[in-house]
């Protein structure tokens, strides 16, 4: 049954929101990460359809899926145990969100982005699992629950289409709506 997503998001800590293409999953997404990084630099939240969730100092970070899994899917980790598979998975995604910050211009804001994620104290949005092909999104699914379990994150919203979110992406633990 359809849900609202301010609903889902105030209601649930693990989300994945899911809908049809064009029906504004990653629109909701990036403004609950805009009106996160307002409310950190003091400003008032305006009137909006974004939920007004207290999510404290939380540090919102934004992970688009397509520019993250060519990272995944070249590690060699098959033949790894679970905590050093884990290991290698956390590394890939910091080093993924260390060159988004480099692209930014915000090379100087890693070591700040790591502690944060070290201490759990983040809002984890990762963007486009449908644009994952089918063969990478168990690779998707393991950085996602390596994080969770490595830093403690207690907020993650994913995006996906409806359609695409079965088998091998489902993710555990989460609440899809």
């Amino acid at each position: 049954q359809p849900v609202r997503a301010v609903e889902a998001f105030q209601d649930h800590n693990l989300l994945v929101l899911l809908g049809d293409a064009g029906s504004g999953k990653s629109a909701f997404l990036r403004n609950v990460m805009a009106r996160q990084c307002g409310t950190l630099l003091g400003e008032r939240p305006r009137k909006s359809a974004t939920p007004a969730t207290d999510l404290g100092k939380l540090l919102p970070i934004l992970v688009t899926l397509r520019d993250l899994v060519p990272r995944l899917v070249a590690l060699d980790i098959d033949r790894l145990g679970d905590a050093k598979r884990a290991q290698a998975l956390c590394h890939a995604l910091e080093d993924q969100l260390a060159d988004d910050l480099e692209s930014l211009g915000a090379k100087s804001f890693a070591d700040t982005l790591r502690e944060r994620l070290q201490a759990g104290s983040v809002l984890l949005g990762f963007d486009g699992l449908d644009e994952v092909p089918e063969a990478a999104r168990e690779r998707v699914r393991e950085t996602v629950s390596a994080a969770l379990r490595a830093w403690q994150v207690k907020r993650v919203v994913v995006t996906c289409r409806t359609r695409s979110y079965e088998g091998k992406g489902e993710l555990r633990g989460f609440t899809a709506f």
